[in-house]
């Protein structure tokens, strides 16, 4: 509406002007930079909107798991002289990969000890107008729904790892290797043996001391990567 107005204004103040109506057509162009005082407020100042934020959260799944250590991966991506992280991840149901590019958001991975589920929390905050009467005044030059800023943060149990693309292809050669599948072996072992003798009760239950075991020590190869 406030377009179409202009529009008027124009031409009334231009056809006062030429029929030597000074006065009006003084007060047309008036009428005609206050609308355009408007269009600059709205548009540079967001005039009439408030800040809305809607917030999502989604369960993820890992790229891949390794005895029990869920990967997310990350990687760097170059564009001229900017760099950007890709943060990879699965849907659950589907399998499908999902990528989350820090370019136009912010991406924050936290560790959370009260859950053991991996979930995504994306935040979006947009600019709406007040109400109905400034939406349609300002239509054709409106602001309404645009995107002020975005966040989305991982919120992942201690049983995630972040690896870059580098160190996951890393791991997969070094877990291939014939000396360090003999030294997890062996600190499998000596770590199931040793729950075992300080718990004998724990003897039924033998399977799940391995897979802990198994766990720990990937785990531990983990941390000496990073």
């Amino acid at each position: 509406m406030l377009l179409l107005v202009m529009g008027l204004l124009g031409l009334l103040a231009g056809y006062l002007l030429v029929t030597n109506r000074h006065l009006w057509g003084t007060l047309a162009l008036i009428g005609l930079f206050v609308c355009q005082g408007l269009v600059l407020l709205e548009t540079q100042t967001h005039f009439g909107t408030v800040l809305q934020a809607r917030t999502a959260t989604t369960k993820i799944a890992p790229i891949t798991q390794i005895k029990g250590n869920s990967i997310l991966v990350t990687e760097t991506l170059k564009k001229g002289k900017t760099q950007y992280t890709a943060y990879a991840t699965r849907q659950p149901k589907t399998q499908r990969t999902q990528l989350i590019l820090n370019r136009q958001k912010q991406v924050r991975v936290m560790r959370t000890a009260t859950t053991n589920t991996a979930t995504k929390t994306s935040q979006v905050w947009r600019y709406h107008y007040q109400n109905s009467i400034l939406k349609w005044w300002f239509v054709g030059v409106t602001n309404d729904g645009q995107l002020q800023r975005q966040t989305v943060t991982y919120h992942l149990p201690k049983t995630w790892q972040v690896l870059t693309k580098g160190q996951l292809t890393q791991l997969g050669r070094q877990l291939k290797q014939k000396r360090t599948q003999r030294e997890l072996r062996v600190t499998v072992s000596q770590q199931v043996a040793k729950q075992m003798r300080a718990h004998p009760q724990l003897m039924t239950q033998k399977t799940k001391l391995v897979q802990r075991a198994e766990y720990l020590a990937v785990q531990q190869l983990i941390m000496k990567m990073k």
